[in-house]
Formats: C-alpha cells, structure tokens, sequence
C-alpha cells in the first residue's frame, strides 16, 4: 500500500510541468496531495530528519515573516490568503526531495516530461509565428505576442523562464557532452520567450 501511494505522489511531481499548462486549480491540487502523503509517511515511519534541516528552518522562519507582515496589510485577507499557505512549497522542495531518494526513475519520467513540453512549445510557437495560428488552431492578433497552448493568456514566457533551469540542470544531469543540443534549447527557449512578448522575462 505504502509503495502504491509513493509511486503516486512520483507521478504528481512528474506532471506537475504540465499541469501548469492547465492553470492554477490542478496544479495546486498536486502540490497539495504530494505534501500531505509526504507529511503521513514521514510521520507514520517517524522519519522526520527533514526538521533539522537547516534550510527547512530558514524557509518556515520565512513563512511566519511573511504570514505576520500581512496581518498589517491594507487587505489583510487577500494577503494572508497568498501569504499563510505559501508554507506548501516550503514543504513541498523536501517532499520532492524525499520522494527521489525513494525513487531515482522519478528524474527520468521528469525529463522526458520537460523535454515534450519545451520542444512542443518550441515547434508550436515558431508554428504560429509563422503562420497566424498554432496546430491547435489558436489565432493570434499580433505576432508579436505569441501565445502557443496557453491560447489568449500572455503566460508563455513566464512559464518557460521558470521550467528552464530545472530542465537544463536535469539536461546537464543527464547529458553532459551534449553541447549542441542544449544551446539549441537554450536559445531556441530564449526566442521563443521574446516572440511571446516578456521581454522582462529575459531580463
């Protein structure tokens, strides 16, 4: 039972990538499940380490900072709201952490992943570029603001700047002679994201 729920949560952070695609609900409903199997089974086999670690303490110091700032923000929902559950990503890096330790095939799946997604990104946005409309038949009003998959929200640059350096460093990890390939990402990410317009994503 307890290898099925942890080849479960293996899947969750393999998707994640693709997930974000989708928007926000279904990705925070990964971070949201992997952290509570990773909290129920640390503390069912009483494996909790992860709470001397000194990060760890520096991340949750953090997390309450941020938590009580906003008790003296002008909106003091809207910014507790984002503030006081900002403790899931906190918690989230160890669970990940955890769980490639239980299962090092984890980085493969999560490479292979990143891969389909970086380079179907790269052929659909040159695709529609070129064209006015990408394979999925998404129209563009202004090829200076390519949106590829993400149709008529301006988030194409900003998701492909935050994937990239987990992807290389997954790259360099997995491949590190292959030069060509990886400045062929490298740039080809980098173009693609000033075609979508976020030039400040580059910056």
């Amino acid at each position: 039972m307890e290898k099925n729920i942890k080849s479960f949560a293996g899947y969750l952070i393999v998707i994640l990538p693709f997930l974000l695609i989708t928007g926000p609900l279904l990705s925070d409903i990964s971070i949201f499940l992997i952290d509570i199997i990773f909290l129920s089974l640390i503390f069912k086999n009483k494996d909790n380490n992860f709470l001397n670690n000194i990060l760890f303490k520096i991340l949750i110091i953090f997390n309450l900072y941020i938590s009580l700032v906003s008790l003296f923000a002008e909106d003091v929902f809207m910014s507790l709201k984002s503030s006081l559950f900002y403790v899931r990503f906190t918690i989230y890096i160890f669970a990940v952490n955890y769980f490639l330790n239980k299962n090092n095939k984890i980085i493969d799946h999560l490479f292979f992943v990143l891969s389909a997604i970086f380079f179907a990104f790269l052929f659909d946005s040159v695709f529609q570029f070129i064209f006015g409309y990408n394979i999925l038949g998404y129209k563009i009003d202004n090829v200076d603001k390519i949106n590829s998959f993400f149709n008529d929200e301006a988030v194409l640059g900003g998701y492909l700047i935050k994937l990239l350096p987990l992807y290389l460093s997954l790259f360099i990890f997995k491949y590190k002679k292959k030069k060509i390939t990886f400045t062929f990402i490298f740039f080809g990410t980098g173009l693609v994201i000033f075609l979508s317009g976020s030039r400040s994503s580059i910056c």
